[in-house]
């Protein structure tokens, strides 16, 4: 692929971010300024259709051809812009003076350090640019969540003798060495410029942390870097003689090994297998996290990965649950939301509003608009291999439990008592809400 930093691939980054609903203009605030006479433009012309009076006049004048003079020069003017970056890149990157102006986030849960880089158009482009590029020289797309489960639900779902190994790698953006994923990207097809900035990268990581390991969590970048790097062991873990399946989601690993006869097989031998992989790259695994399930008596016990709890009974077949950790989790958004609810003031009556929307966005599905997929979200779609609903059922008793005790008003009440976790997976109820709705909504979740 093109891997220049060329006007038409930097407007092909913006156009794909546009569509899906991020606005970039705080890029360039020139061209912002342009968008915002031209959209005023717009809304004049539209209420000039309205009169009853017809515009006479220059038609130069008129106020649908002044809305879209403003707005082809509000694209000429975005056009230049996006080229001086480009060309403020290509200049940068050969004179090696690019800076990411990588500097430390926030904490996330009490211990993962981020990282972000400088709010300029030069770092967004490099960014966006690289992971395109990374991405396209990686032998097989990584693969989705639910992708991965579906796969490993029907490899279990038989009484072939087998061992399953649910694994963790440990620290895993933090223990890629830097000299190993430097010396492994010089044998891709990434060209110099794109490996100056690569380099660029982890220079300002170990300037940052005095240690020339790690990728900086938080920057786009680091995700298609470290897919890059762990694919080695990935590899020879997929073709190791015996394997059924083998997944990995970011540094969760599942990996399932058929066995000629009951016992051929230790599950401490699979495991050091991974390890011995993972060590060939200088990581490790996570032993706190580790476990394996050998198949007894036609059955399987309990396995949870990716948000779900798997186990197969001959008889049963395989059921398919929530994890524990998953319904807590949407428990206490739902205890926020009635929080939120609690706190507001009840003079002010958005509130109403925006209770019931949050518990229609947790008790339904949500699609996407903005994405280029137009994909689906919520409780069924972002959880469809559930084979047994009793959770969803203790979350529809939570959420009514919780609602008795708020003050609501009739009506409202009303409303709330008809939503359903069981229904809106059963039914697949789908909403749909602009970007700006959406994260008011998830507002509540934060607080």
């Amino acid at each position: 692929m093109d891997q220049s930093f060329s006007p038409k691939n930097l407007r092909r980054i913006w156009d794909l971010e546009a569509r899906r609903g991020r606005d970039l203009l705080s890029l360039y605030p020139d061209v912002r300024r342009a968008y915002d006479v031209a959209r005023d433009s717009r809304h004049r012309a539209r209420a000039a259709r309205k009169r009853t009076v017809p515009y006479i006049g220059p038609s130069e004048l008129a106020p649908e051809s002044v809305a879209h003079a403003d707005r082809q020069a509000a694209e000429e003017l975005l056009e230049t812009s996006i080229a001086a970056t480009s060309e403020a890149l290509i200049r940068s990157v050969e004179s090696d003076e690019f800076v990411w102006g990588l500097a430390r986030g926030q904490v996330v849960g009490g211990k993962r350090q981020t990282y972000s880089i400088a709010a300029t158009p030069e770092a967004f482009f490099a960014d966006k640019h690289l992971q395109r590029v990374v991405g396209s020289t990686l032998l097989s797309r990584p693969r989705g969540r639910q992708s991965i489960v579906a796969g490993l639900i029907r490899t279990l779902d038989n009484n072939l003798p087998k061992i399953i190994v649910r694994a963790d790698v440990k620290d895993f953006y933090d223990s890629i060495d830097h000299r190993r994923l430097r010396s492994h990207l010089d044998t891709t097809a990434l060209s110099p410029s794109c490996l100056r900035l690569i380099d660029r990268l982890l220079t300002e990581m170990e300037a940052l942390t005095g240690k020339a390991r790690g990728l900086p969590a938080g920057v786009g970048l680091s995700a298609k870097l470290a897919e890059s790097y762990i694919a080695q062991a990935d590899r020879a873990l997929r073709d190791t003689r015996g394997t059924l399946y083998f997944a990995r989601y970011v540094d969760d690993i599942v990996l399932v090994r058929a066995e000629e006869r009951k016992g051929a097989i230790a599950p401490s031998a699979v495991v050091a297998e991974i390890e011995t992989e993972l060590q060939r790259l200088d990581l490790a695994l996570n032993t706190a996290k580790t476990l394996h399930r050998e198949l007894v008596n036609n059955s399987l016990g309990k396995i949870e990965f990716l948000g779900y709890e798997i186990e197969y009974r001959s008889k049963k077949g395989t059921v398919v649950r929530l994890t524990r950790d998953r319904y807590k989790t949407i428990r206490a958004r739902i205890d926020r939301a009635f929080s939120a609810w609690d706190r507001a003031d009840p003079a002010n009556h958005g509130r109403r509003s925006l209770l019931l929307d949050r518990l229609r966005f947790l008790t339904a599905n949500t699609r996407l608009s903005h994405n280029k997929r137009n994909a689906l979200v919520g409780i069924y779609f972002s959880n469809p291999h559930l084979t047994d609903l009793q959770s969803l059922a203790a979350l529809d008793r939570h959420l009514h439990d919780r609602a008795s005790r708020s003050s609501l008003p009739p009506g409202l009440d009303q409303k709330i008592a008809a939503l359903s976790f069981t229904d809106g997976f059963s039914r697949r109820t789908i909403h749909r809400w602009s970007m700006q709705r959406m994260t008011r909504l998830k507002g509540a979740w934060r607080a």
